[in-house]
């Protein structure tokens, strides 16, 4: 197997695409955030998102078990870690409602 075949190997990896999807989505949803986070929290969210698909193709290119293990578990701690800043504006909104119903 060439270098070039192995950088494609990854296209073939479900997580990969669904990394894609990912990575689209964030970017979607986070289009409508407020101008003042755009270099906090969505900037956080769209480099966590971007992270996990490259990673996956990283692993993937290396070729070895090993390393494809170790980036599938830095991709697991991305994905929590962007699960964490998904939840933040649900968090925000719910303690706004909270404190005009005080």
């Amino acid at each position: 197997m060439n270098d070039r075949t192995k950088a494609r190997g990854h296209h073939n990896l479900l997580a990969w695409q669904e990394g894609l999807v990912l990575v689209k989505m964030v970017y979607q949803r986070t289009s409508d955030f407020p101008k003042e986070e755009i270099f906090g929290l969505v900037s956080q969210m769209r480099r966590a998102a971007v992270s996990i698909p490259s990673n996956i193709a990283e692993g993937a290119a290396r070729n070895a078990n090993v390393n494809l293990f170790t980036f599938s578990v830095l991709q697991e701690a991305l994905s929590a870690n962007l699960k964490l800043k998904l939840l933040l504006p649900v968090i925000w909104v719910f303690l706004r409602l909270l404190q005009q119903l005080w």
